[in-house]
């Protein structure tokens, strides 16, 4: 664990120094990594020594302005630009046709979702008849009896 620690500090340490001298990341990454090869006996690939390099905020806090140069103080004033673009409102909450989430199902043809989950259900068990158990014709058109009166609007019995 302490090895781990020292590494990583070093590495840290290490790529700043590198940073001030005025070196780019990937050649940051090339020199570190083939540091800690020789130093902690450990491979580390330059891409990944490069791209912590880049979030370190050791190497970012670096700047080329000196302390006594002279800082005014910049003001701009933005004014954003008036659109003559108006979209109007989509039944999806965006301001554009198209945007939005997309609904799964068409809103203006509502279903019962518990009907829908039911006849997948029935069919899925229907399916695990195996085609040579003998009483499978029958029992088949025991349920389409039942549909065929079911779509009548008549109770059905066996």
């Amino acid at each position: 664990m302490a090895n781990r620690e020292a590494c990583e500090l070093w590495i840290e340490q290490r790529s700043g120094d590198l940073a001030e001298e005025g070196k780019d990341y990937e050649e940051i990454g090339r020199i570190v990594s083939k540091e800690v090869a020789s130093i902690f006996e450990a491979a580390i690939k330059a891409r990944t020594i490069a791209q912590r390099a880049r979030r370190s905020p050791i190497i970012n806090s670096v700047t080329n302005v000196t302390k006594e140069s002279n800082t005014e103080t910049i003001t701009a004033s933005y004014k954003p630009e008036e659109s003559s673009v108006t979209h109007p409102p989509t039944d999806r909450g965006g301001a554009r046709e198209g945007a939005g989430r997309r609904r799964r199902y068409n809103p203006y043809f509502p279903r019962s979702i518990e009907a829908v989950k039911g006849a997948h259900f029935a069919i899925s068990m229907l399916k695990r008849i195996p085609k040579k158990d003998p009483n499978r014709d029958r029992e088949l058109t025991n349920v389409l009896n039942w549909i065929m009166e079911s779509r009548k609007g008549g109770q059905y019995e066996k």
